[in-house]
């Protein structure tokens, strides 16, 4: 029997992938909200996290890099992303507000690329 091991590199196409899954579907997601008359800040929030740890867990499911840190580095870029349309200089008004709008979106595309990864599995065995 031979033992099919995952490829452990790191894998930029996945995060910039992920970058682009988060941050388009993040930002779409907005205009549906609003579009169906979810203005709430609480409802955008939650979207954007939905977004956030889909993208994370489609890269933690689909890459076999190193998910976790694909996805959170992903995370970041479209975090950063995100700020650079809006400006930073509105996200430095409050700088909790600043720290927890990067710190949650980040986790939870942490948290989606961990699950994942679970959910990928281990190696597989396969008969020549």
């Amino acid at each position: 029997m031979a033992l099919y091991d995952k490829d452990k590199s790191f894998s930029w196409g996945w995060t910039v992938g992920g970058t682009v899954l988060m941050f388009v579907t993040s930002f779409f997601g907005g205009f549906v909200a609003i579009g169906a008359g979810l203005t709430s800040p609480l409802w955008l929030l939650g979207i954007s996290l939905l977004c956030f740890f889909v993208g994370g867990f489609v890269i933690g499911w689909k890459s076999e890099g190193q998910t976790i840190l694909e996805g959170g580095l992903a995370a970041v870029f479209a975090i950063l992303i995100s700020l650079g349309i809006r400006g930073f200089g509105l996200a430095m008004l409050n700088p909790i507000a600043f720290v927890i709008g990067i710190a949650i979106p980040f986790g939870a595309g942490l948290l989606g690329a961990f699950i994942g990864e679970l959910v990928q599995g281990d190696p597989v065995e396969t008969e020549d």
